[in-house]
């Protein structure tokens, strides 16, 4: 499941197209947010990413090193089935 999804597609119910991802461009990575909405409008969806990030490096800092282990597997682990 992924996070920023369950927040703000299906919690918070902000958009029909919610997407969380990464990109490589010329050695420099990147996060990826996309919310595209027919309700809310670009500012207010802002603002509701910008406080999931916020809430998740919460949830970051507060995951043992164990659990973090388990997710870098988990997505390895699918990557690996592709």
């Amino acid at each position: 499941e992924q996070p920023f999804y369950s927040s703000l597609r299906t919690q918070q119910q902000l958009g029909y197209i919610v997407f969380a991802g990464n990109k490589a461009e010329e050695g420099t990575r990147a996060v990826v947010l996309t919310v595209q909405s027919s309700i809310a409008n670009a500012d207010y969806l802002a603002e509701r990413m910008f406080e999931f990030i916020e809430g998740f490096d919460t949830t970051l800092q507060a995951m043992s090193d164990e659990q973090f282990s388990s997710y870098v597997q988990g997505v390895v682990d699918q990557k690996l089935e592709k």
